[in-house]
């Protein structure tokens, strides 16, 4: 057993996005994908499977939930769609979970609400 936390492909220490500490943190204007170079496959939602099926090869996983994946490489730690200045492959449609990135939605320790 470990007590080692689990955090979402991506997020290695989530931080709850607070308006007083963060009121003069601003996103970086030169987007890169550097984030997800290492990244073979990431997690695609039913809405986006059109977009998504025109550009990659689309697998399921082995665990439950069963989860739709978008794979971007062939090999562990392989993104054949971004290239070594973080650039996203020119005209190919990005999966919304590296779009979204670096904000991620959890719910407090109650539950009942979602924190950004």
């Amino acid at each position: 057993m470990t007590d080692k936390t689990s955090f979402p492909l991506f997020y290695t220490k989530p931080t709850a996005l607070d308006k007083v500490h963060h009121q003069n943190i601003s996103l970086n204007p030169e987007l890169s994908f550097k984030f997800a170079a290492h990244v073979n496959a990431v997690p695609i939602t039913a809405i986006e499977l059109p977009d998504v099926m025109a550009y990659y090869p689309i697998a399921f996983s082995m665990t439950s939930p069963v989860t739709p994946l978008a794979i971007l490489g062939l090999r562990a730690k392989e993104n054949l769609f971004v290239d070594a200045q973080g650039r996203w492959a020119k005209d190919i449609y990005i999966p919304a979970y590296v779009r979204r990135y670096p904000f991620i939605f959890a719910r407090n320790d109650q539950g009942d609400r979602l924190t950004l």
